[in-house]
């Protein structure tokens, strides 16, 4: 059976190019992924201090208040 260079050579390419895209896509991810990690570890790790483990917690109402305050300006 003979095979056919060109069509071979067209299904080559482009398998070449969808690995191409996916490996750029996979690469674009982990570097997002990465990123978010590096700040999450520098900004993150700043707020454990003692403070944070002592600290009284607010009463389930003042919590409530808190949140509607973030959320909704109130």
């Amino acid at each position: 059976m003979k095979m056919n260079q060109q069509l071979y050579l067209k299904r080559r390419i482009t398998s070449l190019l969808g690995l191409a895209f996916s490996m750029t896509a996979m690469a674009i991810g982990l570097a997002v992924l990465l990123w978010i990690l590096y700040v999450l570890f520098s900004n993150g790790l700043s707020a454990l201090d003692g403070h944070l483990l002592t600290s009284d917690s607010l009463p389930p109402v003042q919590k409530a208040v808190a949140c509607a305050t973030r959320l909704w300006g109130v």
